[in-house]
């Protein structure tokens, strides 16, 4: 094979998936020419090895030639968003998710706090962007809709809080595919000073976009600072008729009778199995290597693919239980897991290509010969900011996350361990995460906010415009502490500008719009 580490053609797979991802706007079919692009780089443009190349790259994502076994940390992570959809869709089957409508309808009551219930259960929901997506959008659709809060609001809480959230918890599909490519990634740099997981929680407080999504969403949302076009929509839904809120009604109306424990027993379940196999598997783990016990130990040291996969077994089994008792048949519990499986195939086909591609782009030398350019051209203290930035670019072009982490992930890794400050790289390394997740919230062709969007009932492009003003404004606030961060190198005081350049403009947006502003106290009457 052929390295192109000296040459501007190492860009080429990079270049065209982005390229063909905002022509196509199709993800999938621009990670999959981008990964056919580089295998062409690496065998000299020859079909037939290319070919080849493509087909080892395939085999051995999920097989290991040298010992001659599965790679079960690529399966699990396969499995568990499938597992995740048939999840939602038999609690949804079950009546849980209306159970919980109807018990929020009956003790809160204020708009404000409406809103702010949504975020609580995202939050709690921190297992899966798609799974939180689902449930929050389509739970609380028919509760905004009586309380007069428009499905544009709902669908920025829902798309504010399933993905930042998500990707800062190592316990969820976002933080076990980051696990799994930091391990990936770093493997033939044979850097020793933190493993996988460990390096995971050390980023979690500089991902600046994710942190400052989720309290801009929780002022929005108490404050009902009303931005642009969402000041629209919130005065269209206050003028909303009973007629529009029946119609959805009774298209929703058909289900079981439910309870509370239908939605929350299999979340209960998941979520405790998981830290209980964690807990397990990290204790074997430093049994089996005669190294000293703690529970942080544990806890880093733990196989979270196999636990997530066990979780959510756990959690599907036991809604499986659930609707048994119920009567339910067989024949209907296998068609709701079969519903649930097709909603989460993007995801999983996004998943499988950004590993393909993040390999490419590793054999064909993007990164260095991006390092080189940098090096001699900009100070590596601009490293972090022009990560976030380039990983902002890839995400919105895409319109994945996991694209521009599969992408820039490996490029962020080569670029810094090729330069004279290694130290760079946990700071470069949560800029380009954070970046893929403000990219993502700015597109109009993401996954997540076309989910996000139908979920709530709300047009995606309607979703789009009236997003687009917070998540710049997240995206400026995350630009300054990566600048900072750079500069610095002190987490402290990188945190320190985001806090306050974040609390500067909340008070600026407080007093210009204090006339959209609903007092947290009033309570909403609800369309009889």
């Amino acid at each position: 094979m052929i390295e192109y580490s000296i040459s501007w053609l190492s860009l080429i797979p990079t270049f065209a998936t982005i390229v063909i991802a905002i022509l196509t706007r199709r993800v999938m079919l621009s990670l999959f020419i981008g990964f056919f692009i580089g295998a062409l780089l690496l065998t000299n443009g020859s079909i037939v090895p290319s070919i080849q190349l493509m087909t080892h790259e395939i085999l051995t994502l999920f097989w290991s030639p040298s010992l001659q076994q599965v790679k079960w940390t690529q399966v699990f992570l396969l499995i568990f968003p499938l597992l995740l959809g048939a999840i939602y869709s038999l609690i949804k089957y079950s009546g849980g998710s209306y159970a919980f409508q109807a018990w929020i309808t009956k003790y809160v009551k204020a708009k404000n706090k409406i809103q702010l219930s949504a975020i609580g259960l995202g939050v709690t929901l921190f297992i899966d962007d798609y799974f939180n997506s689902l449930v929050v959008g389509n739970t609380f659709r028919p509760i905004a809709d009586q309380h007069k809060i428009s499905r544009a609001k709902l669908a920025y809480i829902v798309d504010s809080i399933a993905a930042p959230v998500a990707v800062l918890a190592p316990l969820s599909s976002w933080g076990a595919y980051l696990i799994s490519l930091f391990a990936i990634t770093l493997a033939p740099y044979h850097w020793d000073e933190l493993n996988a997981l460990s390096l995971f929680l050390t980023i979690i407080p500089m991902n600046f976009y994710a942190l400052s999504a989720i309290a801009m969403v929780c002022c929005v949302a108490y404050y009902q600072i009303d931005i642009g076009k969402m000041k629209q929509c919130e005065a269209a839904a206050y003028q909303r008729t009973e007629s529009i809120k029946s119609a959805t009604s009774n298209k929703e109306s058909i289900q079981l009778q439910g309870s509370l424990y239908d939605l929350f027993l299999p979340i209960f379940i998941l979520i405790a199995a998981m830290l209980i196999m964690m807990f397990y598997t990290g204790s074997l783990h430093l049994s089996q290597n005669y190294k000293p016990f703690s529970i942080f130990s544990a806890m880093t040291n733990a196989q979270v693919p196999l636990s997530l996969f066990v979780s959510a077994v756990a959690g599907l089994s036991i809604i499986i239980i659930l609707l048994l008792k119920k009567n339910v048949k067989i024949h209907s519990i296998m068609m709701g897991m079969w519903t649930g499986f097709k909603s989460m195939y993007i995801g999983v086909s996004i998943l499988v290509f950004g590993w393909l591609l993040s390999s490419v782009i590793h054999q064909v030398g993007t990164g260095i010969f991006l390092s080189q350019i940098i090096n001699n051209t900009l100070s590596i203290h601009w490293v972090p900011a022009l990560a976030f930035l380039s990983s902002c670019v890839i995400s919105f072009s895409t319109g994945s996350s996991w694209a521009a982490f599969g992408i820039m992930i490996p490029i962020s890794a080569s670029i810094i361990f090729n330069s004279p400050d290694i130290t760079l790289l946990i700071p470069t390394l949560a800029a380009a995460i954070s970046g893929a997740v403000f990219g993502d919230h700015c597109s109009p062709i993401s996954d997540t906010t076309i989910l996000s969007s139908l979920a709530s009932g709300c047009h995606h492009m309607e979703h789009f415009i009236t997003q687009l003003p917070y998540s710049l404004i997240c995206g400026v606030i995350a630009l300054i502490g990566y600048i900072t961060l750079g500069i610095t190198a002190s987490a402290w005081l990188a945190g320190l500008s985001c806090l306050l350049s974040f609390i500067a403009i909340i008070i600026l947006l407080f007093v210009y719009y204090r006339h959209t502003l609903i007092i947290p106290s009033q309570s909403t009457p609800s369309l009889k």
